[in-house]
């Protein structure tokens, strides 16, 4: 599919902010018939995100969000079905991998999944606060330990409103992982921390692949149930 077929079909489907079933089932007949990579996707997102964004100032605003969630959640669906998930590397202190993980939390559209050993960083911590005031379902596991830390959000983060669960046992609670609407998966090294952004050699992964989200998601359901408090 040519950039400028699938500029037309996007900017024709956003004329009345909305994607019909018809303009749907064109949008995703083109992406199967082109088998568009990984590369080729990511374009077509960002031009989508682009043409949203500068939708936004309009009153209608919120119909363009339902469209723009159509054109995400279709290119997804055709590339997992394809079996080439589409994955991207950070690597700190030389990336600005807390404007990913923000740029993540943002993005969010219904439910964040948030299980990491140790959070400080406010910058992180003020996204998901802002992420939960606007109606997303967040959740946060942490170590139990670590969260009594001088410096930790992790309680502050449960004060402001937002559901947060702790391991209870001697060993720590040590995974580093997000997942964003079941849909993209982050995980790595990477503590939520300043350390980690500024000095730390850590790293993490972003990727839309279904059987890993699949497994993160049952491995969160299973640790949220498991350190429910009676």
């Amino acid at each position: 599919m040519s950039r400028q077929k699938w500029e037309q079909v996007l900017t024709q489907s956003l004329e009345d902010l909305t994607m019909s079933r018809g303009e749907k089932a064109v949008f995703k007949h083109s992406i199967a018939e082109a088998c568009i990579d990984a590369h080729e996707s990511n374009l077509i997102r960002n031009r989508a995100f682009q043409m949203a964004r500068e939708k936004l100032t309009d009153p209608t605003a919120k119909s363009v969000l339902g469209w723009l969630e159509k054109v995400v959640t279709t290119l997804a669906h055709e590339r997992q079905k394809s079996g080439d998930a589409t994955s991207e590397a950070w690597f700190s202190p030389k990336a600005n991998c807390v404007s990913r993980i923000n740029e993540l939390i943002r993005g969010a559209r219904k439910q964040i999944e948030i299980c990491v050993f140790t959070i400080t960083d406010d910058r992180i911590s003020d996204c998901i606060v802002d992420a939960h005031a606007r109606g997303i379902q967040v959740k946060v596991i942490s170590d139990d330990d670590k969260a009594t830390d001088l410096g930790s959000d992790v309680y502050n983060l449960k004060a402001r409103g937002v559901p947060v669960r702790t391991d209870s046992v001697p060993d720590h609670m040590h995974h580093k992982y997000a997942i964003f609407d079941r849909r993209l998966l982050l995980t790595g090294s990477y503590n939520w921390t300043r350390s980690a952004s500024k000095v730390n050699e850590d790293n993490f992964i972003v990727t839309d692949d279904a059987s890993l989200l699949q497994q993160f998601g049952r491995h969160f359901d299973q640790l949220w149930d498991e350190f429910a408090r009676d």
